[in-house]
């Protein structure tokens, strides 16, 4: 079972002749989560842009507070034009690269624990076995991973994939919320006639922010971040793969159930 493996019988066959392609193929797992991962982030980026600016917002004489979701996109859409709404959107686009390491990261890690005898400690297998050995499919609906391995395989994944795309969401915050820095810069002296800066790129905030901050601030907040996310993440992947089991085996009985239905009707008619 995976995440992403409705895709990923679209991509492997065409795209791959190699004979190891298949549902645990990671080329196939990247290339999917991908595709999806780029797919939200266009459609959904102007969510993002509403849901940061109602966390940052500053009132002031010239900036009134948003008082709902609506107000949020109708002022924004006047104020600032629809390109509004997609600002930030090249950072997030990059981002794209955490699902592409985090899925296909978590698949493996399926079939690492698969191959190998439970570990007492922290982690519940071992990677003492090559990584890609191509004899350790389980069963479809993944019954045969315990859904505490499930955690610590999704939690796992999720905290390599934050730790090393994190600086993806510093870029794209800091272009999202830059109006609400410009008109605190100006609070001070409403009454100056200087024009504002014009808002900045992607280029430009990597810049800055690597000269002014160093390194390090391309992963503030990278704790909180994490002690969100990785939770949030390993919960999601844990119901997602148990109501999966579920709806698999209630396939499953289904199909026999026709299956002894209609040999029976077949035996009938044949008695007749």
């Amino acid at each position: 079972s995976s995440l992403t493996q409705s895709l990923t019988p679209l991509l492997a066959p065409p795209l791959f002749s190699c004979p190891r392609v298949g549902p645990d193929d990671p080329i196939a797992h990247i290339i999917s989560a991908m595709t999806a991962g780029a797919s939200g982030t266009i459609a959904t980026n102007p969510l993002w842009v509403i849901k940061t600016r109602f966390m940052t917002q500053q009132v002031t004489a010239d900036e009134a507070r948003y008082r709902h979701t609506w107000d949020a996109f109708a002022r924004i859409y006047r104020e600032e034009g629809p390109k509004a709404f997609y600002r930030g959107m090249l950072p997030s686009l990059f981002g794209v690269v955490h699902v592409a390491v985090q899925f296909p990261l978590y698949e493996q890690f399926k079939v690492m624990s698969r191959a190998s005898r439970p570990c007492p400690l922290l982690f519940p297998f071992s990677i003492a076995d090559p990584l890609w050995s191509s004899n350790r499919a389980g069963p479809a609906d993944g019954s045969d991973i315990p859904s505490s391995t499930i955690l610590v395989c999704s939690s796992g994944s999720k905290m390599i994939a934050s730790i090393a795309t994190y600086p993806h969401e510093v870029l794209r915050t800091r272009l999202q919320i830059q109006k609400q820095q410009r008109l605190a810069k100006a609070s001070p002296a409403p009454s100056s006639a200087a024009a504002p800066a014009p808002f900045e790129g992607v280029v430009k905030t990597y810049h800055r922010i690597l000269r002014e901050e160093g390194l390090a601030g391309f992963y503030r907040g990278l704790g909180v971040n994490l002690l969100r996310t990785v939770p949030a993440s390993a919960l999601t992947i844990l119901t997602y793969e148990l109501i999966f089991r579920h709806l698999h085996r209630w396939g499953e009985q289904a199909e026999d159930e026709a299956k002894r239905e209609y040999d029976a009707a077949r035996k009938r008619r044949r008695d007749d």
